[in-house]
């Protein structure tokens, strides 16, 4: 399918669709996580996110710690906490075409013309996007050879994303789930558009697509664009499902869980959790340890 020539029509029909409701905007007191400082260097303030390398060694872990050190005292803080504590790594995918064009014809041309033209429809990784990933690979190799383990795998439908999930996680042996709320801010930009899940599952078999709304894509409109607000709102809600998903079961034994997103996506997880903000370029990684700090059934904080 030549999916180009059909987004003319695409953007005729979709406004009149029902379509599934976008996810509230509600930040309820209950649903929130926190993010620990002082086990990545990413989460210093003494560190400019300019003069780290997309992803750097040990992923950012300080010296201090070991993967299994790590995982140790995550465990421990788990225990003592009563809470779940993971270890995430966001990853950004590599440099796709709408990134290429918009450094090309800069930021105002891209957003009032460039962005909605048919031709970046659910944009894929450049020529140069893939080397990226190259070299993320790479690192991930390494520190999986020195003690690095990986339980989970969560990606962005989007092909940007499947596609660095593939390049860069797919060794790990562990089946990535896509999960639609983990997508780009939607809307007006055609890159941010959506392919059916019956396309994205016959171009990736080897992923889980259960976590998608439907069939086509339910958000995705060439008149409006979500705010900064739903997004965070969006955002939180794919953490809850995350964390949900997770056993009950200890931190030590789960091992990381690896996120493959957004830019617009990294920001609103750092925003949600309290972490400084912190610019992850494309083909990037920021690792964070969450607390799920929700309040039970029949809990009060």
């Amino acid at each position: 399918m030549h999916i180009p020539t059909l987004l003319p029509i695409l953007t005729v029909l979709i406004p009149t669709l029902a379509a599934p409701t976008p996810p509230q905007v509600f930040l309820s007191a209950q649903s929130k996580f926190t993010s620990l400082p002082n086990f990545f260097i990413q989460s210093l303030s003494t560190t400019d996110p300019a003069l780290l390398p997309p992803a750097p060694p040990r992923l950012g872990l300080l010296d201090e710690w070991t993967w299994e050190s790590v995982r140790a005292r995550v465990g421990a803080i788990a225990r003592e906490r009563g809470r779940k504590v993971k270890i995430v790594v966001l990853q950004r995918h590599g440099q796709g075409t709408h990134n290429a064009a918009e450094s090309k014809y800069g930021t105002p041309a891209w957003n009032d013309y460039y962005s909605k033209l048919p031709l970046y429809f659910d944009a894929p990784l450049t020529p140069l996007g893939v080397h990226q990933l190259s070299v993320t690979r790479s690192t991930l190799r390494r520190e999986l050879s020195l003690g690095l383990s990986v339980s989970r795998v969560y990606s962005s439908p989007l092909s940007r994303c499947l596609n660095t999930t593939q390049l860069v996680w797919a060794d790990t042996g562990v089946v990535p789930r896509v999960v639609e709320e983990l997508r780009e801010t939607y809307g007006v930009h055609t890159c941010d558009a959506r392919r059916s899940r019956t396309e994205l599952a016959a171009l990736y078999p080897a992923f889980e697509f259960s976590g998608l709304v439907g069939e086509e894509d339910p958000w995705w409109t060439p008149d409006k664009r979500e705010t900064e607000e739903e997004t965070r709102a969006r955002v939180l809600k794919a953490l809850e499902q995350i964390f949900d998903e997770e056993e009950d079961g200890n931190a030590v034994e789960d091992g990381v869980v690896s996120i493959v997103c957004h830019g617009g996506v990294i920001e609103s997880v750092l925003d949600v959790t309290g972490h400084r903000a912190f610019n992850v370029p494309p083909s990037g990684l920021i690792p964070l340890v969450i607390v799920d700090s929700r309040a039970r059934k029949g809990e009060m904080l």
